[in-house]
């Protein structure tokens, strides 16, 4: 059991669920959908955004880009999102994220009552991502002191980093599921702090027939591995700073 962080660095959780693209998409499933959780969610808003369509291993092959219509389904506070597009559903919560506690029910709920309106649809992809802003109170840092994760510069090239990428994707259970990890720069707020970006994506990629009965389950298989590898990736003195 990992300890409970008074200032976990979390800006953003999302689940998201892709259907079999082959399926049919009723129209109406948006509309229907939001009369169930308007009581948890009461506003609605339209936005536009892009989809890049991935292959199997969820990797753009070949790119491949199209503008798509998303509605979203907004909590009072406006920090829960329920966000629906053809063949895809996730459920968001932003900063201040509470605890798993609070947002796996949350996510399940959503779920249920979109299967009551589509019906007991085949999943084609199931993610779950958690993306971390970490601040350390240094203008500039050696990120192995700070991470386990971090690109490692020989000794001919020159030691001073700037922007930066780095990550890898760990299979598990025969390579059915997956964890994507990366650490990358950004911006700080201020100039006597650095900041990095931390995200872990988990997701599968469903064989044929599967459907949302397993989601809880999967749930807590996900989140567990991705908190294992949150805290794997952190050293002490980075721990520190959200305590």
């Amino acid at each position: 059991m990992h300890r409970k962080l008074a200032k976990p660095p979390l800006v953003e959780s999302v689940c998201e669920v892709r259907l079999n693209p082959s399926a049919p998409w009723d129209l109406t499933i948006p509309g229907r959908l939001f009369e169930k959780l308007q009581p948890e969610f009461p506003e609605r808003r339209q936005t536009l955004g892009v989809e890049l369509k991935l292959n199997s291993q969820g990797l753009p092959d070949p790119p491949d880009y199209r503008q798509i219509e998303n509605l979203q389904f907004l909590s009072h506070d406006g920090k829960s999102i329920v966000q629906i597009r053809e063949h895809s559903v996730s459920v968001i919560r932003l900063a201040p994220y509470e605890s798993w506690e609070k947002y796996k029910p949350m996510v399940v709920h959503v779920f249920e009552k979109f299967a009551e309106v589509a019906g007991n649809v085949e999943t084609a992809r199931k993610g779950l991502k958690y993306t971390n802003r970490i601040a350390v109170p240094k203008p500039e840092i050696k990120l192995e002191e700070y991470f386990d994760l971090y690109p490692h510069l020989g000794s001919r090239l020159p030691q001073r980093l700037g922007p930066f990428l780095v990550g890898a994707i760990f299979p598990f259970d025969d390579s059915v599921d997956l964890l994507q990890v990366e650490l990358t720069s950004a911006d700080p707020t201020s100039p006597d702090q650095y900041h990095v970006i931390l995200s872990l994506d988990y997701y599968t990629m469903d064989a044929e027939g599967v459907t949302f009965k397993i989601l809880p389950d999967w749930l807590e298989t996900a989140h567990g591995r991705i908190e294992e590898t949150f805290h794997a990736t952190l050293k002490e003195q980075t721990m520190r700073l959200f305590e």
